[in-house]
């Protein structure tokens, strides 16, 4: 299930990297490894039927039901936190965290949360009017395929 879950996050993120940049895949492909390397090695072996996808999410993100969208608005922030935490930091031989140049993605520092939901959700739209079967790839990978486009580190 982590092959498949490779996959869809490489089939994602060159979509996302057309649909949305309209740039040559070329030029992502640093950022298509870093994905597929976390879908493989972050992702525990689990069902499909038991993971998010990014249409079940994308369906939480636009319900009116408050229940529905906090759920969306915690789950995309905590890839992109998660992410950004592990990404920006390790333990050094004390065991304390120190910080590093991130280098999977770049968000502006004091960018609003809203924000980050709303271009989750904005970019979700886009893609599935194009691509409607990309509402069955696993939500997390999609949302970072997502944020490394939108959000790339300098070089």
């Amino acid at each position: 299930m982590v092959i498949v879950a490779s996959v869809a996050a490489l089939v994602c993120h060159a979509r996302l990297s057309v649909q949305l940049c309209g740039e040559s895949m070329k030029t992502h492909f640093k950022a298509t490894c870093i994905i597929v390397l976390l879908s493989c090695f972050a992702s525990p072996p689990v069902k499909t039927a038991d993971a998010l996808t990014a249409g079940e999410l994308y369906s939480f993100c636009i319900s009116a039901d408050q229940t529905e969208s906090n759920a969306c608005r915690f789950y995309v922030l905590g890839i992109v936190q998660g992410v950004g935490l592990g990404d920006g930091t390790y333990l050094d031989a004390t065991r304390k965290l120190v910080e590093r140049k991130k280098t999977i993605f770049c968000l502006p520092e004091n960018t609003p949360q809203a924000q980050i939901v709303a271009i989750a959700s904005d970019s979700l739209k886009q893609l599935f009017a194009v691509h409607p079967d990309d509402k069955k790839l696993p939500a997390a990978t999609t949302i970072l395929g997502v944020m490394i486009l939108k959000f790339p580190c300098p070089k």
